[in-house]
């Protein structure tokens, strides 16, 4: 909350008058007048954010611009001691550097030449925000697998607290031979995506956000390329790994019955065996 310091200073002086009687003349002098206008007493800031503060000083003797004025804070102790106002008493200071995470008071204590000083205070909160850039990935998601020889859209988003999207760096990467495979550009919105094909393997991925102060915000996920010779491309429930000699004929198959046709229906290596054929 808002608040002032008053420091008064009481100058009696005494006069002797003739017949031996005695007047007394008591001169109050005054301290600094002076308060914060701007920000409000309780605003929350962004950690790196300007605060520009506005105030106004005032004093009886003493003109407004020879005032000693002094900004502090009761987190980061001082933070100007050489402030002047305009002749019209206005004041104004500027700091990005208070410290984040806090509840700061801060202080404007205004001193006159005759050592009269007033302090006027508010309570300002300077939000602590992540120092890394973070990074969602959109695809792959579990589940979603590749295969050998097709693209695939990697996505993922990208923010940064203190930075627009537009400025941060971004790297996909594998711990496969295939190594760093795409560098998106992200957009306003933080949206990144690639479309590649990753060779066959099961794939440990990196996505990996860097801002323009260097620091690195990072998220994995698993995505495996199924090999050509895993895919049952005629649908009869065998792959070529698994023996599937012919395997855009349903028909041949390791288990599949030999018949007298001239092919090696049951992919052991011998035509027609046991038919009429053989």
């Amino acid at each position: 909350m808002a608040h002032r310091t008053t420091s008064l200073a009481l100058l009696s002086v005494l006069s002797a008058c003739a017949g031996g009687s005695n007047s007394s003349i008591t001169v109050i002098e005054r301290p600094p007048d002076l308060t914060i206008i701007s920000p409000p007493d309780g605003t929350e800031f962004d950690e790196g954010q300007i605060v520009n503060f506005q105030a106004r000083v005032d004093d009886d003797t003493d003109p407004s611009d020879t005032l000693e004025l002094i900004w502090s804070s009761d987190v980061d102790g001082e933070l100007l001691s050489t402030g002047t106002a305009a002749s019209d008493g206005t004041v104004e200071f500027a700091t990005a550097n208070l410290s984040p995470g806090f509840t700061h008071t801060v202080s404007l204590r205004a001193t006159d030449s005759d050592a009269l000083d007033n302090t006027y205070s508010i309570s300002i909160v300077i939000i602590d925000l992540p120092d890394a850039p973070e990074i969602q990935v959109l695809q792959p998601v579990g589940g979603q697998n590749g295969v050998e020889g097709e693209e695939f859209e990697f996505r993922a988003v990208v923010s940064d607290a203190t930075e627009p999207s537009e400025s941060l760096s971004v790297v996909f990467e594998s711990d496969q031979p295939d190594g760093v495979f795409c560098t998106p550009q992200p957009g306003p919105t933080g949206e990144v995506s690639c479309v590649y094909a990753l060779s066959p393997a099961v794939h440990q991925l990196t996505f990996t956000v860097e801002d323009g102060q260097g620091y690195v915000g990072s998220a994995t996920a698993y995505f495996t390329v199924i090999p050509l010779t895993q895919i049952d491309d005629d649908n009869d429930g065998w792959d070529e790994e698994e023996g599937d000699c012919d395997d855009a004929n349903p028909q041949i198959n390791p288990g599949a019955d030999e018949v007298e046709n001239g092919l090696d229906d049951d992919c052991d290596g011998t035509i027609d065996e046991g038919t009429n054929a053989y």
